[in-house]
């Protein structure tokens, strides 16, 4: 199951996302930077029509609060406060898109489960 995560970004959104998920990649174990370089792939080859599990919307998100916290450590909290605030945004906004696909495709709230009043007894 995927979904459109990136539907209505513009290209400096998506500018934004493939140079966090490069930044990303910088100290991270074999397994995880693979994982982070194929989303970064898939990002940068589709763009908007992306098609994006909930696992690679994580990686975004965790990815665009990463360099906003290293800013935020680098350079102190009150410098570069608008590329922060982006950064912040569309991690949330990610966020926000991801719960929406966990929702909409959790098995546990699709199945009809049997109450006492549904129940009939033969």
């Amino acid at each position: 199951m995927k979904t459109l995560g990136l539907y209505d970004m513009n290209r400096a959104q998506l500018a934004l996302i493939e140079d966090s998920l490069r930044f990303a990649k910088i100290g991270q174990k074999p397994f995880d930077r693979k994982l982070i370089e194929m989303v970064e792939a898939k990002v940068k080859e589709d763009g908007q029509a992306v098609e994006l599990d909930g696992m690679e919307l994580k990686i975004i998100s965790r990815g665009l609060m990463n360099k906003a916290q290293v800013l935020t450590a680098a350079h102190g909290i009150n410098a570069k406060k608008r590329e922060k605030t982006l950064l912040y945004n569309l991690a949330y906004t990610i966020s926000c898109r991801l719960q929406e696909f966990q929702d909409w495709h959790n098995p546990l709230k699709n199945k009809e489960t049997q109450t006492a009043a549904t129940v009939h007894v033969s």
